[in-house]
């Protein structure tokens, strides 16, 4: 385990990997199809989160976050990873320097 602040590394960043698989998984043929598709993927995500909480599993620090900052957080890492797959899919070689 590695902790940060008394939080192992995987729960802090296990379920956007997880999200971002069923992303791509699951990914449609449209821009505003995928957009919806990252929408959706981050509702569902906070939606557990929610009910997590609502089970005592998770809490969060009061005034320092919230459910819309876990919606943020979701849309940009799908965001993200929808990106990196669309950088990977198009066969481009891109150099840094």
């Amino acid at each position: 385990m590695i902790n940060i602040n008394d939080i192992d590394l995987f729960v802090v960043i296990g379920p956007f990997f997880s999200l971002g698989i069923l992303l791509i998984q699951y990914l449609p043929e449209t821009a505003m199809k995928q957009l919806a598709s990252v929408l959706l993927w981050s509702c569902f995500a906070t939606a557990i989160e929610l009910l997590a909480i609502k089970l005592g599993f998770l809490s969060y620090m009061e005034g320092k976050w919230s459910y819309l900052h876990s919606l943020l957080a979701y849309f940009l890492c799908l965001m993200n990873a929808l990106g990196f797959y669309h950088t990977l899919q198009s066969g481009k070689k891109y150099k840094l320097f």
